[in-house]
C-alpha cells in the first residue's frame, strides 16, 4: 500500500458474518488496496462474543490478508447513543483534522449513527449503504418465528423507518443493492431525498475464484456418489424468508419430473433439511444434505447443475439483491427462482440464465421441465451463466463507482 493512499472507512454494524462480509466488504477492501484506496474496517460486534474475544482471530485473519480492522462492542438499538459516542471516538483524530472523513456505513442504522458525529463534525462524509429495507426485515422475522408484533415491536419497526428516513435524509450518498430499490426509498424518504445521489451497486462476486471450482466438479460428485445424474442445489438457511416447506415441494415435483436426478442441501442446519426434505417425500437415495464450510460451498455449487433460489412477493424481497444468486451464477448453475426479487427476475429474463418459476403454489411442471433440460447442457449454462456473473455481478464492473466516490466525498470541500 503506497503511503499517498486515499483513506475511508467501512463500518459493518452488525459484525463480521462471514458469509457476507468476506465477499462485500473484504473483497472490494483487498481490491481497493491494490488501487491506491486503503479502506480501514469497523466492526460492531454483539458484546458479548466481544467480551470472550472472539474477534481477534478474525482480526488477525484481516491483518494477514493486509487490513486494519478494528473491532468495537454493539449496544442494542444504539441505546443512550452508545455506538455513536464510541465511533465518534475512534473516527476522532482523523475527524479533528478538518479534512473529509469518509465512512462507508453498511445499513440503515449503521449510517444513523453516524449522524449525530456528522452534526458535530461537518467534515464528515457518509454514504449510506443500503443493504435491503431493515423495518420490513425486522417485521417479517417476527412474525415468522411468533406471529403479531407485540406493541414495543411495533413501535420499534415504526421507529427503523424512521431511521431508514433519516439516514437517507442526512447521508452524502446512498449506495442501492438494485436498481428498483432506488425509486422506492426515494418515495419513503420523500423530498429530502429529491436532490440525494443514489448509485446502483449490487451484491457482487469475483466471478474467476468461483469458475475455478468447476474444475473440481466431477471429483466432487464422486464424492457425493452421484455420478452422471442431474444435480439440484439449494444453498442457505432455513429462514422464513427462504420458504423452505415450498421450496422443498418445489425440490420434491423437480425430482419427480427428472427420474435420474438428485437434490443437493448446503446448509447450516443439515439434520433438519433432511428430516424436512424427507417429510416432502424426497428419498433418501436421491438426497444430500450436508454443511460445507463457506470457504467451500463454491466446489459443491460448481458439482451440481441447477440450483433453487425462491421468494415470496413481499417488500423484502422485491428490493433485495441476494449474493447467492451471483455465486449460483459464477459456478455456472442453471437458477429457477420465483420472480418476486426483481433484481433476479430480470437478470434472468434478459440473459437466460435460468427459468422463472410464475408461483409457488400453481403448477410449475413446464418450467421446471424446461430448467432440467437447460441444466443437462453443461456446457452452454456454463457458458451463459458465468457471462451473467460476469456482466452484472462482477466486482470489476461495480467496484470503480465505489472508488469514485470514496475519491469525490474525500476531495470534497474543507471544513474550517
Amino acid at each position: 500500500m503506497s503511503p499517498d493512499a486515499a483513506v475511508v472507512h467501512h463500518l459493518a454494524y452488525y459484525g463480521y458474518e462471514k458469509t457476507v462480509i468476506d465477499s462485500q466488504v473484504v473483497t472490494p477492501a483487498v481490491r481497493l488496496a491494490s488501487d491506491s484506496v486503503a479502506v480501514r474496517l469497523l466492526f460492531l460486534e454483539d458484546p458479548l462474543p466481544w467480551a470472550l474475544r472472539r474477534w481477534v482471530p478474525k482480526a488477525v485473519a484481516l491483518e494477514n490478508i493486509g487490513l486494519i480492522a478494528r473491532f468495537l462492542p454493539r449496544a442494542p438499538r444504539n441505546v443512550l447513543h452508545l455506538n455513536s459516542l464510541q465511533v465518534a471516538r475512534f473516527l476522532g483524530p482523523a475527524l479533528r483534522g478538518g479534512a473529509p472523513v469518509v465512512v462507508h456505513a453498511r445499513g440503515f442504522q449503521a449510517a444513523h449513527a453516524l449522524l449525530p458525529i456528522k452534526r458535530r463534525h461537518p467534515n464528515l462524509r457518509v454514504i449510506c449503504d443500503a443493504r435491503g429495507i431493515e423495518a420490513e426485515e425486522f417485521e417479517l422475522d417476527i412474525r415468522s418465528r411468533h406471529g403479531e408484533l407485540t406493541p414495543s415491536q411495533m413501535a420499534w419497526k415504526i421507529r427503523l423507518s424512521e431511521i431508514e428516513r433519516e439516514a437517507v435524509a442526512g447521508s452524502d450518498a446512498v449506495f442501492c443493492v438494485s436498481r428498483s430499490m432506488i425509486p422506492f426509498l426515494k418515495r419513503r424518504a420523500g423530498p429530502a431525498a429529491s436532490a440525494k445521489p443514489f448509485e446502483y451497486v449490487p451484491c457482487c462476486v469475483e466471478p474467476d475464484h468461483f469458475a475455478e471450482a468447476i474444475g473440481q466438479r466431477e471429483a466432487v460428485r464422486r464424492e457425493l456418489g452421484i455420478g452422471d445424474r442431474l444435480a439440484l442445489v439449494y444453498s442457505g438457511s432455513l429462514s422464513a424468508w427462504q420458504v423452505p416447506e415450498k421450496m422443498l415441494k418445489v425440490a420434491m415435483r423437480f425430482l419427480e419430473l427428472h427420474p435420474e436426478s438428485v437434490f443437493l442441501g448446503l446448509t447450516p442446519e443439515p439434520a433438519r433439511l433432511k428430516a424436512a426434505a424427507m417429510r416432502a417425500g424426497v428419498p433418501a437415495s436421491r438426497l444430500r444434505s450436508l454443511k460445507v464450510s463457506h470457504d467451500h460451498v463454491r466446489f459443491y455449487l460448481a458439482a451440481s447443475d441447477a440450483a433453487l433460489l425462491l421468494r415470496e412477493d413481499n417488500d423484502v424481497n422485491r428490493y433485495a439483491c441476494p449474493t447467492k444468486f451471483a455465486e449460483y451464477l459464477a459456478t455456472g448453475l442453471h437458477v429457477i427462482a420465483t420472480p418476486a426479487v426483481e433484481e433476479v427476475a430480470a437478470t434472468l429474463r434478459e440473459t437466460g440464465a435460468g427459468t422463472l418459476i410464475e408461483s409457488l403454489d400453481a403448477g410449475a411442471d413446464d418450467a421446471l421441465r424446461a430448467a432440467g433440460a437447460a441444466a443437462r447442457d453443461v456446457d452452454a449454462r456454463v457458458k451463459k451463466s458465468l457471462a451473467a456473473a460476469r456482466d452484472r455481478y462482477d466486482w470489476s464492473r461495480h467496484l470503480p463507482t465505489v472508488k469514485k466516490w470514496y475519491l469525490d466525498l474525500l476531495s470534497s470541500p474543507r471544513s474550517e
